[in-house]
Parts: structure tokens; sequence; C-alpha cells
């Protein structure tokens, strides 16, 4: 159900790791991690990952108590992916602005899942 404001942010939160490996591959960042194969391998396989699960999560929409645990299992993998960048690596560019974006849209989407939920059982209590 895309018309959901929680599926567009979930969306926006599939295409934006795709975004930050191409950043990446074109920025000057590239030839630092080049010096660190292994690392890069990890946040590739995050941000692929990331790309997935909110991907799916969309298709989810039935079931909003699981859509609401993947939500927060991608926030999860997004600290990772920055846990990666800055505490293993060292480095900081603009392009790691993109993972604390998806993580502000995926906590928007948490709500928005969550307001739904409510209505649901409100709607529930007065049948």
């Amino acid at each position: 159900m895309i018309q959901r404001i929680q599926s567009l942010y979930l969306l926006i939160c599939a295409i934006l790791p795709i975004v930050f490996i191409w950043l990446i591959y074109q920025n000057d960042l590239f030839d630092i991690i080049l010096a660190l194969p292994d690392n890069f391998d990890i946040i590739l396989a995050l941000n692929v990952l990331t790309s997935i699960i909110s991907f799916v999560t969309i298709f989810y929409y039935k079931r909003r108590k699981t859509q609401f645990v993947l939500c927060r299992l991608n926030i999860l993998l997004n600290f990772s992916i920055l846990a990666c960048f800055y505490f293993v690596m060292g480095v900081f560019d603009i392009v790691n602005l993109i993972p604390i974006i998806c993580i502000f849209l995926l906590v928007a989407s948490n709500r928005a899942i969550k307001k739904d939920e409510d209505l649901i059982k409100s709607m529930d209590r007065i049948r």
C-alpha cells in the first residue's frame, strides 16, 4: 500500500542506501576505503541488507507489528553502518549523512505505523 505515509518513508529508505553506495564510488572517499577492503565489504553488505529490509517492509502493511519490528531492525543496521564509518575507519564525509537521514525516516515510519495501530485498536473498541 504505497498510499500510506510510512510506505513512502520506507521506499525512500530503500532507495537511499543504493544512492549511498553510488556516491561512495563516485567520491574520493572510495580511495580511502580501498586501503581497508574488509570494512568496505561490511558496509556494502549492511547497505544492501538495509535496502532489502526497507523494501520488504513495505509489503507487510497488513502485519503492522512485524512492520514495526523490521523498522527497528533497520534502524539498528543503520547505526551499525555509522559505527563502521566512524569507529572502524575514522572517515567522515557528506555521504555519511545518508544513514542518518534513513534513521530519521525510519523513526517517522515507526511513528506512523504506531498511529495506524492505535487507530485500528480504537475502531475495535467502538464495535
